[in-house]
């Protein structure tokens, strides 16, 4: 029996890895891949700008420089097949400690394991293979110490710290980790004071000094006091609202707004089973789940704490209303079965896809280009590849990680992470869409950056603009960009 135990466990994490299978899609990609050679290269943590000529020098806190040496690592080792590895590594873990979380009598629960997998696919397209997927780590483990602390008195809960020391060197999602802990304890703490809680005052002091040393901890990284004030930063511009796709509602259109739907649909489904249904659930849980599900509404950056939090009381919710009913009567139906049936159909199905649509990715990179959603402008690229290097293009945006990769020889105008470069008091970003956008200012930007070159999708305004101004001409264009030289 026992040795059914651990093959049941064995076939259940292989079956949690194969849909967790993705192939690396992230638009910043490139550019955090090459921090990190960089890193690997000179021995240095860089402080300032290495990719654009449109603000060179700039002081940036490159706050993932530890992931970025780990991805050029693995690079380095397996090509695009490394960091898929290393992505898929964190996110099992990370889906690991959401299991440990659950209490122990729910974790050979067949309900429990069919939510977790049903979880897996929709976690992996929304965090999976991406530099975010170390937060979602750190946050599941930071979830894991809080409640093992809360339900029996454990000690991991002093570990704390020591994780937010690593996590602020890998990822700057470290500070959705010091929302949630604040957010955390101050739950519990107001439920202490109207009686609804068995914790006394001395877990309350392990509990506020936990958090004190957990805000000091990430100060030791290479930009000390730098890693909050570019959190600030992040946190307080808005243009990334606008121009950063994770920064958005979870419902705003684009290439995840199918999974937006589908997240809705399920926070809207058990918010429904938590008022409805007599399941018990905690009111710590019920407070933290309602609180991030309306700021994942509000910023789809707050959707990694929610998918931490709503796995586990996911599970627990509908292993409590099995309870509710005979279970060994609907299991002998034929609707259930079916269903089973169906679920198992479509797992094998998530598994094949993921695992046909990795090796069509990495067959060649024009594929790789092609395959990525939104897709690389891969035959654009090949014709800037036998320009000049010392061209000065803008480029799209979203291309720049992209361009940095490929071309490490040529400057790029922008890339993921300058809208949290700041000129004159407002975003870069905003330079960027006055110009894309033909703002009243476009013409007069150009000039500024002095650009030579201008390579966009072929969804932008600018286009139009240029093509009845004299000085330039169309020199490429497909069916997904154009490109336009200056006439000198």
């Amino acid at each position: 029996m026992q040795k059914l135990k651990k093959m049941s466990q064995l076939f259940f994490w292989l079956v949690v890895t194969l849909l967790a299978l993705r192939p690396t899609q992230d638009p910043d990609f490139g550019w955090h891949l090459k921090v990190g050679e960089y890193i690997l290269k000179t021995g240095q943590i860089p402080r300032h700008d290495l990719f654009s000529f449109s603000l060179p020098g700039y002081p940036y806190v490159y706050h993932s420089w530890l992931s970025d040496i780990l991805i050029a690592k693995s690079f380095r080792l397996f090509g695009l097949w490394g960091p898929t590895l290393l992505f898929l590594l964190v996110f099992v873990a990370s889906i690991f400690f959401i299991y440990q979380s659950l209490p122990k009598e729910l974790k050979e629960n067949l309900i429990v394991r069919l939510t977790l997998l049903f979880f897996v696919p929709i976690s992996a397209a929304l965090v999976g293979a991406r530099i975010r997927v170390f937060s979602f780590l750190a946050l599941s483990i930071l979830y894991f110490f809080l409640k093992d602390f809360i339900e029996k008195k454990n000690k991991f809960i002093f570990f704390t710290p020591i994780l937010f020391l690593i996590w602020a060197n890998l990822h700057g999602g470290f500070i959705l980790g010091v929302i949630f802990l604040t957010f955390a304890i101050l739950i519990l703490f107001f439920q202490a004071v109207l009686g609804k809680s068995h914790l006394a005052p001395k877990d309350f002091l392990t509990l506020f000094s936990i958090w004190f040393f957990s805000l000091i901890t990430p100060l030791f990284n290479p930009y000390f006091i730098g890693v909050y004030r570019q959190a600030f930063q992040m946190g307080t511009n808005s243009l990334s609202y606008r121009i950063n796709a994770d920064w958005q509602p979870i419902l705003t259109s684009g290439p995840q707004f199918f999974y937006g739907i589908l997240i809705a649909l399920i926070i809207f489904f058990f918010l429904s089973l938590i008022v409805f249904s007599k399941a018990k659930i905690d009111s710590f849980e019920k407070i933290l789940f309602l609180a991030f599900s309306l700021l994942t509404f509000i910023s789809g950056r707050f959707l990694l704490v929610l998918l931490v939090i709503l796995i586990p009381q996911a599970a627990n919710l509908l292993a409590g209303i099995r309870k509710n009913f005979n279970f060994g009567k609907v299991v002998a139906t034929i609707p259930f079965r079916v269903s089973i049936l169906v679920l198992i159909f479509t797992f094998l199905g998530v598994i094949v896809g993921n695992i046909l649509n990795l090796f069509a990715f990495y067959s060649s990179d024009k594929n790789y280009a092609r395959l990525t959603k939104p897709p690389y402008p891969f035959a654009a690229v090949e014709f800037l590849k036998n320009q000049k290097a010392s061209l000065k293009i803008l480029n799209d945006f979203n291309w720049g990680g992209y361009l940095i990769w490929q071309m490490p020889e040529r400057k790029v105008f922008s890339y993921g992470a300058m809208d949290n470069f700041f000129v004159n008091g407002h975003s870069f970003a905003q330079d960027y869409l006055e110009i894309v956008n033909l703002g009243p200012r476009w013409r007069m930007l150009l000039e500024d950056y002095k650009i030579e070159g201008v390579f966009v999708s072929k969804t932008w305004p600018v286009i139009q603009g240029l093509s009845i101004l004299p000085d330039w001409r169309l020199v490429f264009e497909d069916e997904q960009s154009v490109i336009f030289f200056k006439v000198i």
